[in-house]
Order: C-alpha cells, then structure tokens, then sequence
C-alpha cells in the first residue's frame, strides 16, 4: 500500500512538472457520464501518442433490495477521484489505459420496518431487533487498467467523443452489520436472549461478509464528451 501510495505520489509530481513544457501543446476537458458516476476530467500531452488526465466522479442513488430475505433500503454512495496514463499505441483514437483512483465507493443500507428477521436460524420481530443497519466498503486506494476510444487533445477536431471500458481493483470488501435495539426491546430484560442475538447476528455479518468477499473489481463503463484548448 506505501509502494502504490508513493507511486501516485510521484505521477503527479511528473504531471505537474511537465504541464508547462506542454503547455503551447494545449489541453482538453471532459464530461463523463459512467459506472464511478457523472464527473469531469482534464486532459494534457505528455508526448507524441501519450496524454495524462485526472478526473473526479461521484453520484448517490437509492433502491430497496432484498439480502438474507430481509428487505433493505439500500443507497450507493459513489465518490472518487485518480489519474491516467493513456497511450495511443498505433497513433489513432484507440488507447490502452492505466491509474490509480482514490476511492470511497460504498453501500449503505437499513432494514425497511415492520418485518421480522430470521437472523442466525432464528426469526425475531422488528420490535425486538429495530433497525438493521449493513455497510460494504472496500480499499480506498485501486488501481486501475482499461481500454479506451478518443483522443481528447488531437489536433484535428476540437470536440471528441470518448468511450473507456476498464476495471478497479479494490480488493476484498467489508460488510458490517449491526442493530439498532430499541430501548423498550424484550431482549434487554433477559441477558441470555440477548447474548443468543448477537451471536446470531454475527454468524449473520459473517454470512453477508462470505457474500461479498469474491467481488474484488469494479466494472468501469464510461462515456464522455471532451472539448480541446
């Protein structure tokens, strides 16, 4: 994680530094429209048949789904931010791709009330449990590998349509899940159910855990509409 960490660290360096010896070169902005949400790029020359750009995405949507048949209001919550080398390997639109993106990525999700719960083998009511709250989170810092179509900063037409598919690896996610008991919760007066709960509830984060684990790329498909300086 240092070593990539540091790598990023010094890609911007070499951006930042090269930005003015291309700058008579001009430069491109972007807007893209993607699987990592809507966002904006800015695109420079490097050399002949290789740009660098840099882009933040984000967006946050709602939908209810259904895990362990238990019914779960669910929001995906996408922010993230990297750069890239993109090499025009015959001198055309095609490019191959590679980056690194700092990436919050997460899914957040509440039981919908009114439901009871088999939770371990055992079913309980909402009254008991109240809400359970579920999180998957991932790595922050991910790679990035892809393939592209459109060159944003080639001379000859200032406006460019642009098409990437490609993949992040972050890694192993991390689901948590925990219950918010109400105050008034039969469990509370009796310490033995209580303790049958949360374990229960744990062999069930680790079943939701199981679930998630093998789901270590994230698809990347984008499109997005550049304009040259």
């Amino acid at each position: 994680m240092h070593n990539f960490t540091r790598l990023i660290g010094a890609a911007g360096l070499i951006t930042l530094g090269s930005l003015s010896a291309t700058a008579d070169d001009g430069f491109a902005i972007a807007a893209r429209a993607s699987t990592q949400g809507l966002g904006g790029e800015v695109i420079f020359p490097l050399a002949d048949n290789l740009n660098v750009r840099g882009g933040v995405y984000g967006f946050k949507f709602g939908h209810t789904d259904t895990a362990s048949d238990i019914e779960y209001d669910m929001d995906a919550k996408l922010f993230s931010a990297g750069g890239y080398l993109d090499w025009h390997v015959f001198g055309g639109s095609f490019r191959l791709s590679a980056g690194g993106l700092y990436d919050t990525n997460k899914l957040v999700g509440a039981s919908v009330p009114g439901q009871t719960y088999n939770i371990g083998g055992t079913t309980y009511t909402s009254d008991e449990v109240g809400t359970l709250n579920g999180r998957v989170t991932a790595n922050k810092f991910v790679p990035y590998a892809g393939i592209g179509w459109g060159n944003a900063v080639s001379s000859d037409n200032s406006i460019r349509i642009l098409f990437d598919l490609g993949v992040m690896y972050h890694g192993s996610p991390e689901a948590t899940l925990t219950a918010d008991i109400p105050s008034d919760s039969p469990l509370r007066d009796d310490p033995a159910a209580m303790a049958a709960f949360q374990q229960n509830l744990a062999e069930e984060r680790a079943d939701f855990q199981e679930d998630v684990a093998d789901y270590k790329f994230y698809p990347v498909v984008s499109v997005g509409l550049s304009f040259a300086f």
